[in-house]
């Protein structure tokens, strides 16, 4: 009787430390303003990116976003899968900021009357993904559809080819995909040099300058931002599913207006935030503002 006790007592003991048939193998990965990408992600050698996080990530993982402000493009490079998602998760009760600008701390020419002008130099524009038909720089870029009341070139050439719901515009109007905030205000895109007034900025695409009215403030005592991106945040290759995106702030996008997309493919639909075609995927308790166009796109 006795041996049969310890034999069962052997039994429930190590019926009750054994491991249970699956161990997940999901990590987190952290990401702060702080970190190093040569780090492994943890919360004592966290990553400086969440580049880098997507980069590592595989279904049922979490990159997980500590306060800050992270100017880049997300691209996740995974997916999930039913009940592993990947999951890109902002420190709850923080502020976190992905931005499509960078500070602009350029070399002013004054040319008088509170306007300022200064050349945007090429590296600042470090989204060069090769979705983008027509270029990395949104400056240079021309807005597909000109804001209401104020038709101007594209919308010439589209009456010239026959649109006949265009009966009049202006081909000296011209505005760009690009955006400039100061002090963190977003200061207004004017189409022609002559309607420059305090607030306002315009872009000479022949000489690549911009020319921001400053009124009676000196620009070297500003923080001044300028849309260098295109996307905040979406794959590039297309179907990636079981995504979650959450509690992120996103802004200073340099997006497209989709005009005629469907027979135009440089006006694509690409939202600050995007799916690429994905299916399962949940974007919640995001603020996305400041794009140029819109916000998300689900195709």
């Amino acid at each position: 009787m006795k041996v049969l006790i310890q034999n069962l007592l052997a039994f429930f003991v190590l019926g009750t430390i054994s491991p249970l048939p699956f161990v997940s193998s999901a990590r987190t990965f952290v990401v702060s303003p702080k970190g190093n990408d040569a780090h492994r992600g943890t919360f004592e050698e966290p990553l400086r990116t969440i580049s880098s996080g997507a980069r590592r990530a595989n279904p049922g993982d979490i990159v997980f976003v500590l306060e800050g402000t992270y100017r880049e493009r997300v691209t996740p490079m995974r997916g999930g899968e039913k009940g592993k998602r990947v999951i890109y998760r902002a420190e709850p009760g923080k502020r976190v900021y992905i931005k499509g600008s960078e500070i602009w701390q350029p070399t002013w020419k004054k040319e008088g009357d509170g306007i300022y002008s200064a050349e945007p130099a090429d590296d600042l524009f470090n989204d060069r993904s090769g979705e983008y038909l027509d270029g990395h720089n949104p400056f240079m870029i021309e807005l597909a559809s000109t804001p209401y009341q104020r038709e101007g070139r594209k919308e010439e050439r589209r009456r010239q080819a026959g649109d006949q719901r265009i009966h009049h515009a202006d081909k000296r109007i011209i505005f760009t995909c690009g955006q400039i905030f100061v002090e963190g205000r977003p200061f207004q895109e004017v189409p022609l040099q002559e309607e420059l007034i305090p607030g306002s900025w315009w872009y000479r695409k022949a000489q690549n300058r911009v020319y921001i009215h400053f009124d009676k403030l000196d620009p070297s005592n500003l923080k001044v931002e300028i849309t260098t991106r295109r996307r905040l945040f979406a794959p590039i290759r297309r179907g990636l599913g079981y995504i979650t995106v959450e509690g992120f702030i996103f802004e200073h996008c340099g997006n497209q207006y989709p005009t005629d997309f469907w027979i135009q493919d440089e006006n694509a639909q690409k939202g600050a935030v995007g799916t690429e075609a994905g299916h399962h995927w949940i974007i919640r308790r995001n603020v996305i503002r400041y794009c140029k166009t819109f916000a998300i796109d689900c195709g």
